[in-house]
């Protein structure tokens, strides 16, 4: 009944213009993160460093701002079409469980989520070999696309509950784009909050801060907190939804 679920979220969605969103932001980040690598590489003298330092550039601003606002809006669209002649109340005729069903959006909009990671990451290999870019790790920014998509899950789950909670479009995005730039000031605050905050995880997952790999403890941290976050979106959202009528 789930894997049916799953199918039929995918059918609803996949007609929308969310492909389409998903090309653009991340077009534009990529665009941007390449401009800004342009500017100032008169001034980068080793280069060993310079895929990295393309690498950051890119994936700093789309992971930390435009990704989360994606997300936000990517479950807005999903959870629209439930609101619309309130269709989630038809879904609660069938025998599945409310948290079943906030699963299967959760997990239809994370098909997405990897789509819109794998896009990015080949649009960075095209902007590799348009810069002509010296030795560059592309196994090793692969799997850091992956972690980033691992980041992706906390946001997704949020934005879900803000979604079923606030019932309409605009809400939820305005709290995503809110959310991201809360992430980006706790740089600020510091390495803890940084490392425990939701929006920043895919920060964190895809390195754009740290251009490094994963420590272990760094990992097992980055692990919980994206499973904490992703539970408790997805545990409160069904409560929402078994509560309305």
């Amino acid at each position: 009944m789930l894997k049916d679920l799953i199918l039929f979220e995918f059918i609803k969605i996949k007609n929308s213009k969310i492909l389409f969103i998903i090309f653009f932001f991340n077009i534009f980040s990529v665009l941007i993160g390449s401009v800004i690598y342009l500017s100032n590489l008169e001034f980068l003298k080793n280069e060993n460093q310079l895929s990295l330092v393309l690498w950051g550039q890119c994936s700093l601003y789309s992971s930390q701002i435009f990704l989360p606002v994606l997300i936000g809006i990517l479950c807005s669209i999903s959870w629209q079409m439930e609101e619309k002649n309130k269709n989630w109340q038809r879904m609660k005729t069938i025998p599945i469980s409310d948290f079943s069903f906030v699963f299967s959006k959760f997990l239809n909009i994370q098909v997405f989520n990897l789509i819109s990671s794998i896009i990015y990451y080949l649009l960075f290999v095209i902007s590799v070999i348009l810069l002509g870019v010296p030795d560059t790790p592309f196994l090793l920014f692969f799997i850091w696309c992956i972690y980033g998509w691992l980041g992706t899950f906390p946001i997704t789950a949020l934005q879900l509950l803000l979604a079923i909670k606030f019932k309409n479009f605009t809400s939820p995005i305005i709290c995503s784009a809110s959310l991201a730039i809360i992430g980006l000031a706790t740089l600020f605050f510091g390495k803890i909050i940084f490392a425990i905050f939701p929006y920043t995880q895919i920060n964190i997952g895809i390195r754009a801060r740290v251009l490094d790999n994963f420590k272990p403890s760094e990992f097992i941290i980055f692990i919980i907190v994206i499973s904490f976050y992703s539970f408790i979106g997805l545990f409160y959202s069904s409560k929402i939804l078994k509560k309305r009528e």
